[in-house]
């Protein structure tokens, strides 16, 4: 990333919300001098080192030095970045008078989209181009957020319907579990009648079983997404260098093992009845 001189570079720097964590940030007349973001510190950009202050590279086979590592911001684009002053980076490059982003600070957050709609008017006039035919975009945080909002939206709507397969699935293993887990019983449950026991206590018998078989899966399922979720989360920041923190909330655990409870008897309800429904002698000739 290009830093201008002058009054501009206090300006990119409040914009962009750069610190030097190590080192310093680069001056007006600086030359083959970088400042680089804190994955290069941590050797997360693939360069098999860690790059620290006063250390060498090379950009475009000439060489640079290190003068100042940022401050980790968790983001993919800033902690990977490289800052060079403007004129440098120029002659580097070639680039001439393209460019790629600008980069907008409103005065007050409420006239967001009044600037950039004055934004476009502009640079539609500036590059003669017609409404809907705009050559370029202007973005706000508000759009980006709403992106954002919008995938985690998608994502949220495949778990449930994973989540939902999975219970339909889950509910349909335990009923026919429990039905043969009554079939093969049959003798047991002729014995528990003839010495006195009501139908309502074999009903609640099986239905608790239901329940606590439920249970069991839902206590593996709450172990094995909290180990997916810790290694997940750590894959991730691996690969982005970001330093996200998994947050595990353990009303939602306990919600999780109620609801499997709940789940796992309410699907036992048709196999308990029929055993309470046995008949004590034709169970006990079974």
């Amino acid at each position: 990333m290009n830093i201008p001189d002058g009054e501009d570079r206090k300006f990119a720097y409040e914009t962009l919300d750069v610190e030097a964590e190590f080192g310093r940030l680069l001056k007006d007349g600086d030359v083959n001098k970088v400042v680089l973001g804190s994955n290069f510190l941590e050797d997360k950009v693939g360069l098999e080192k860690k790059v620290k202050v006063g250390d060498k590279i090379l950009l475009q086979e000439k060489t640079f030095e290190v003068v100042g590592i940022t401050k980790k911001k968790g983001s993919f684009i800033f902690d990977n970045i490289v800052h060079v002053n403007e004129k440098p980076l120029e002659d580097l490059m070639g680039y001439g008078d393209d460019v790629d982003v600008i980069v907008v600070q409103v005065k007050n957050k409420d006239l967001m989209e009044k600037t950039k709609a004055d934004i476009e008017k502009v640079l539609r006039k500036t590059r003669d181009v017609k409404l809907g035919e705009e050559d370029f975009e202007v973005s706000t945080p508000e759009a980006a957020l709403e992106t954002v909002n919008g995938i985690i939206s998608g994502v949220q709507a495949f778990i449930v319907i994973i989540a939902s397969l999975s219970i339909l699935v889950g509910a349909l293993g335990i009923v026919n579990t429990m039905t043969a887990s009554v079939l093969e019983r049959k003798k047991e449950i002729g014995i528990m009648k003839a010495i006195g026991a009501r139908n309502s206590d074999v009903f609640m018998q099986f239905f608790i079983e239901s329940g606590l078989l439920g249970l069991v899966g839902g206590i593996i399922g709450v172990v094995v997404g909290t180990l997916v979720g810790f290694l997940g989360t750590q894959g991730i920041n691996s690969f982005i260098g970001s330093e996200t923190i998994p947050e595990i909330s353990l009303w939602l655990i306990f919600g999780s093992l109620v609801g499997s409870f709940v789940i796992g008897a309410v699907s036992g309800i048709v196999p308990a009845m029929n055993a309470a429904k046995e008949n004590p002698v034709e169970a006990l000739r079974g």
